[in-house]
């Protein structure tokens, strides 16, 4: 009896120790070092593993990926897409996280190539990837876009964000939604004004053909 109740007691402790283990490592991953490690763990896993792989594995189940200038669930198009022995590679050149630390973004160079074997770079642009932490406590992605023939990005440093920002409770759906709406009607009128009243200090737009724009001299081109 005594052997049990020893052996049921360790087994608590063990159980105890991996509960805090499972939870340090989960809240470890709230701050912009889990968002920039997710990103790239997704970029490797594209390598070493298919990109249609490594976007069923990222996706939250209700990402949004663009297909043909169309928004559509990711899990369902990427798993009506055939797997093809090209490399798909990338790597954050910026990074933003909110207040809340479950909710952010990374943009950067990607390039395509014809195989493993194969470096040849045959395109490439710039991505966005919009990620969150899901009820699991994993980062996942949300929304994917980009853009295609920029230049080569010759810096391969990474740029952390950091802008003061207001709780999440201080800002709504229903806020964000009127903004982008009023954005979208200034936009129709007058393209330069709509950008200069909209943009943060520290946005960035990725452009077809053109590096990042970052400044505000570059956004009024």
């Amino acid at each position: 009896m005594d052997t049990f109740i020893l052996k049921n007691k360790r087994m608590k402790r063990l159980s105890a120790f991996i509960a805090l283990i499972v939870s340090l490592h989960l809240n470890a991953q709230k701050n912009i070092g889990g968002l920039i490690n997710s990103e790239k763990s997704f970029a490797a896993y594209s390598v070493n593993h298919g990109t249609k792989d490594a976007f069923l594995k990222f996706l939250d189940s209700n990402g949004v990926v663009f297909d043909q200038g169309k928004a559509v669930n990711g899990i369902e198009i990427w798993n009506k897409r055939e797997k093809r022995p090209q490399v798909l590679n990338w790597n954050p050149q910026f990074a933003e996280i909110a207040s809340s630390n479950n909710f952010g973004y990374t943009t950067g160079p990607w390039e395509l190539m014809p195989s493993l074997n194969n470096d040849t770079v045959i395109a490439r642009g710039q991505y966005t990837t919009v990620w969150h932490i899901d009820a699991n406590g994993e980062w996942k992605f949300l929304v994917d876009l980009g853009v295609g023939n920029t230049p080569k990005v010759l810096s391969a440093g990474l740029n952390k964000i950091k802008v003061k920002k207001v709780s999440g409770d201080a800002v709504n759906t229903d806020e964000v939604l009127k903004a982008e709406q009023n954005f979208l009607n200034a936009y129709k009128t007058d393209k330069v004004k709509a950008y200069n009243i909209y943009l943060s200090q520290h946005s960035i737009l990725n452009r077809n053909g053109l590096y990042p724009a970052t400044s505000k001299k570059v956004w009024q081109q």
